[in-house]
């Protein structure tokens, strides 16, 4: 099998086991989150062992190990870590939804680049721009997909309801806009899965739009607060 060539996905796939009980984490639903105490929830240490046993897991090791770290935001809490967890939000959704190799790799690549266009750690509606377009120039000649990829990256940053008017700025059409909203709805939930780094109120459940998204925010917590 491939190894990783990031040491934090050595750590958290090939490092010590980090099984704990779920104390920790039901402490903060009952303060934070208590609508989600009927909602069944997978563990960290589950989700990474899940992940490893995907069909694909090799083309995860193989498209985190292509990622361009020096386009990356230098940044505790945009950098290279929160990059690797949302790719790993990121690609669990796309496998639990069964999604065809073709959609995992898009999902993966404008995961890995979501952030490139950040200048600060600020609420910042612009940075998906600015890094859509650094994205397209830096990949101009490799990346059949620049279209859609800047559209997401734009969007991802922006509210939903000006998704469409983003996609079709980045001349995509509109008979495959569905597609473009369902990777959207992937990086969105990955990217807020994360939001454990900031505070452990951060996480907004009522804007996920996957269902399956609910049932990761204890793994989410206890990534964040276990293996960073």
């Amino acid at each position: 099998m491939n190894q990783f060539k990031n040491k934090f996905f050595e750590h958290i796939f090939n490092g010590q086991s980090k099984s704990v009980g779920e104390e920790f984490y039901l402490e903060v639903r009952d303060k934070y989150y208590p609508h989600l105490t009927e909602i069944s929830q997978c563990s960290a240490e589950h989700l990474l062992s899940e992940i490893k046993r995907t069909s694909t897991y090799n083309l995860f090791i193989k498209e985190m190990n292509l990622l361009v770290n020096s386009l990356l935001y230098k940044s505790q809490v945009h950098g290279e870590k929160h990059i690797s967890r949302v790719c790993i939000f990121a690609y669990y959704l796309a496998c639990i939804k069964e999604f065809p190799l073709e959609i995992i790799c898009d999902v993966l690549e404008i995961a890995k680049y979501h952030d490139i266009g950040r200048i600060n750690d600020e609420e910042d509606e612009n940075h998906g721009l600015r890094g859509a377009i650094l994205y397209s120039q830096y990949f101009r000649n490799t990346s059949e997909k620049s279209n859609v990829y800047g559209a997401i990256i734009t969007a991802h940053s922006l509210r939903d309801e000006v998704f469409e008017k983003v996609w079709l700025e980045w001349t995509n059409s509109m008979d495959n806009i569905n597609y473009g909203k369902m990777l959207l709805g992937i990086i969105k939930d990955a990217d807020a899965l994360d939001r454990f780094r900031l505070r452990d109120c951060s996480l907004r459940t009522e804007f996920l739009h996957n269902k399956e998204s609910l049932h990761l925010v204890r793994a989410a917590y206890e990534l964040y607060h276990l293996y960073d």
